[in-house]
């Protein structure tokens, strides 16, 4: 039998096994600049709006970043399940439809019995256009990746803060 799709969200269905990229941008090397991100993301770095959206992006990925860190106390995002982070990412792109997901106009067919009685059937065609939101990017990789940054900043601050405190006064 094979694997159903997962209703993720109210914009988009995942595979339950489609985690090959959320693993390789956990794993990788990868150093993107925050102009790369904002090209990748269609916004304008000198744009008050768009940085303001992006701030607000980042503080909501922080703090999933911190819950994350809270419940596993790990050295490293990837020690957490791949299919947990994808769900928070596109937990997250929900936040921001405008930015990660495209309206896709879909026509549907409904048959309708327009008899007047049981004994009658008249079935006529209608037609109902309906919006579909489509996500940008594959499993949501570029908020997989600003979650990883978030994450290895918080590890960075958490050494920072450990260092500190053993220091000799």
């Amino acid at each position: 039998m094979p694997i159903q799709p997962l209703q993720s969200s109210t914009k988009t269905t995942l595979s339950v096994n489609n985690t090959a990229l959320t693993y390789l941008i956990l794993n990788s090397n990868i150093k993107l600049t925050q102009n790369h991100i904002y090209k990748i993301l269609g916004l304008c770095s000198e744009n008050a709006f768009h940085i303001e959206i992006f701030k607000s992006l980042i503080q909501l990925i922080n703090s999933a970043a911190n819950s994350i860190f809270c419940s596993i106390r790990a050295h490293s995002l990837s020690q957490y399940p791949l299919t947990n982070i994808q769900y928070i990412s596109y937990m997250i792109a929900d936040e921001f439809p405008e930015i990660f997901y495209v309206p896709i106009a879909k026509k549907v067919e409904f048959e309708i019995n327009n008899g007047v009685s049981v004994l009658v059937d008249k079935w006529s065609t209608e037609t109902v256009t309906l919006t579909v939101n489509r996500s940008k990017y594959n499993e949501m990789w570029i908020i997989t990746y600003l979650l990883k940054t978030e994450f290895e900043k918080i590890i960075q601050q958490k050494k920072r803060s450990l260092n500190k405190q053993q220091e000799p006064k």
